[in-house]
């Protein structure tokens, strides 16, 4: 988690994960209109793995267990919501977290490393 200011590229790929189903998508053109960002508006957390900003869904979503934990490659991630998403990131001269989009290689490591706790 970390508190430095965010900053999203605009029409980007993403990985996209169903907690419920655990169903890792690819989101081509996702723009400030996505339903995503209704969700990430206001106070959120967010991870990282090498180039990789990992943020849940922080609206909590009535389920049988409440909270989902995903294993990505090791990471436990924690999700109140129905989603995590995935960006490409590149931190600026230590102040802005710049997210774009995610890679195919990204997107594959992150497919294959993925895990329900």
């Amino acid at each position: 988690m970390n508190d430095d200011d965010i900053g999203f590229a605009n029409n980007v790929s993403i990985g996209f994960l169903d907690v419920s189903t655990m169903e890792l998508t690819r989101i081509d053109h996702v723009d400030e209109n996505h339903f995503i960002f209704t969700r990430i508006q206001s106070s959120f957390d967010w991870f990282y793995q090498g180039d990789v900003m990992i943020i849940p869904d922080p609206v909590p979503t009535p389920r049988r267990n409440w909270n989902k934990i995903a294993s990505v490659n090791g990471q436990e991630i924690e999700c109140m919501g129905e989603f995590i998403v995935f960006f490409h990131f590149e931190n600026i001269k230590g102040k802005l977290n710049f997210a774009t989009s995610l890679s195919l290689p990204e997107f594959n490591h992150i497919k294959q490393g993925l895990a329900e706790v």
